[in-house]
């Protein structure tokens, strides 16, 4: 369950996969954790044209946005407008980002070598629909590395589905010491959305 208001793809009562791989810190982690969302939805029946596979990085974004911004307190604000970007309208958006940031968001996102490594590595593993997404920042603050979100092709039903990242911090804060963790979760409303889209 959860407390928020109801939406298409959103209820409050749900059931949720999660997949989540701990103790590892290698970048080969964070490409099992998406080769693994990726196969999931083959076996369902899916082919690469369905879905697409955004992926970012929060270091590379704090990087990003350390050089892109005009104020380094303003960097949550940026965060948080970033991921509500594909929501707005672009005038809206570029009017807001202005506010924070002399350099065009187009020109501050560029992808660094070591994302566009990892995409790499995840083709070499057979993963052909995954792609730099810098809108893809995933809100929740406990985020330290990879971070991505699989979207629907469909027109009638172009949402996220599916996201997930590496959050190295998060389990030190109710447990004794801090163990990395990669992983991401899916609903079955979203699943079933995108299966009724694509039937």
């Amino acid at each position: 369950f959860r407390y928020e208001r109801t939406q298409r793809g959103r209820l409050r009562e749900h059931w949720q996969l999660n997949v989540d791989l701990f103790g590892a810190t290698e970048s080969a982690a964070d490409e099992e954790i998406v080769v693994v969302a990726y196969r999931l939805l083959r076996e369902l029946g899916a082919d690469d044209s369905m879905f697409q596979i955004r992926v970012n990085n929060r270091q590379l974004l704090q990087r990003s946005l350390n050089s892109a911004l005009n104020d380094p307190s303003v960097y949550m604000e940026a965060v948080q407008l970033i991921d509500r970007k594909e929501k707005m309208p672009r005038e809206e958006f570029d009017a807001a980002w202005s506010e924070l940031s002399n350099v065009a968001f187009d020109e501050a996102m560029k992808p660094d070598a070591e994302i566009i490594t990892f995409i790499q590595n995840l083709k070499h593993r057979g993963v052909e629909n995954a792609v730099y997404g810098p809108n893809i920042v995933r809100g929740f603050t406990y985020y330290t590395g990879t971070v991505f979100e699989i979207f629907d092709t469909d027109p009638e039903n172009n949402r996220s589905m599916m996201g997930g990242g590496r959050y190295d911090n998060l389990i030190g804060q109710y447990a004794s010491e801090d163990l990395p963790a990669v992983g991401f979760g899916f609903g079955d409303i979203t699943l079933r959305l995108f299966l009724e889209s694509h039937h």
